[in-house]
């Protein structure tokens, strides 16, 4: 049954933005309203499959942009990502090119405000790290992903500088955000799935003004360390 459920629950995201593309495009939707789509239809998928979200820590959040920089274990870590924080608490996602393989998805990704970032080519990940700043700049706020991959470990992975590099070239705090859950309840190495619940904790501001490019490690050092806490503590509230 765990098996079945995990299998269902993954072919019904991935199909789900197939056909919310397809809906953006057609109907033409604005960014606010596009990123809406994806968040829905991510709901719909944690609905299925009994999987809760409980979130705290939103008290943090500045409001006149930032950087949120966080963990991703498992496929529900993403999946509750989209459906808790698109349009709620962020604007704008950078998310790994291979979404845009699926048909429609590069262009309604465009209308949504989430940017394709191309792993392994330079020029193009300094493309969409420059759309992003522009967008901080602008007050509007980021979610970017620390590790850079699912990490498929019960824990927290060494953070790329990405995140880093928007929160200094934009002078916009990084908030770091944990997400609690996902390999517990669907290891990324297995399709078996239980439900179950995920847990978002927001954590304190951490600055960037005043600091360079060549600080970029320090500081997403700093971010990876602040999100290694708040996981530890969601992990001994359990």
């Amino acid at each position: 049954m765990n098996y079945l459920r995990g299998i269902f629950f993954l072919g019904y995201f991935f199909a789900a933005g197939f056909y919310g593309s397809i809906i953006i495009l057609i109907l033409g939707k604005k960014r606010s309203a596009a990123l809406d789509v994806f968040s829905r239809y991510s709901q719909y998928a944690l609905n299925m499959a009994k999987i809760n979200i409980k979130l705290d820590g939103a008290e943090h959040l500045p409001s006149n942009g930032f950087v949120a920089v966080h963990n991703e274990t498992s496929w529900p870590d993403i999946i509750a990502l989209q459906a808790t924080l698109y349009n709620n608490y962020v604007d704008h996602a950078a998310v790994a090119s291979q979404y845009g393989m699926i048909p429609f998805m590069k262009a309604a990704c465009k209308a949504a405000g989430i940017l394709l970032v191309p792993r392994g080519n330079r020029a193009g990940v300094d493309k969409v790290l420059n759309e992003l700043v522009e967008y901080l700049k602008g007050g509007e706020r980021v979610v970017f992903g620390g590790e850079g991959r699912l990490s498929g470990i019960d824990g927290v992975m060494r953070f790329k500088q990405g995140s880093a590099l928007l929160a200094i070239r934009s002078g916009k705090p990084l908030i770091p955000i944990a997400f609690h859950g996902g390999q517990l309840l669907m290891p990324l190495q297995s399709c078996a799935l239980i439900p179950g619940t995920i847990r978002i904790r927001f954590g304190a501001p951490i600055v960037s003004e005043g600091l360079s490019d060549k600080d970029a490690r320090m500081l997403v050092d700093q971010a990876q360390a602040a999100v290694s806490k708040l996981y530890k503590a969601l992990s001994e509230e359990k």
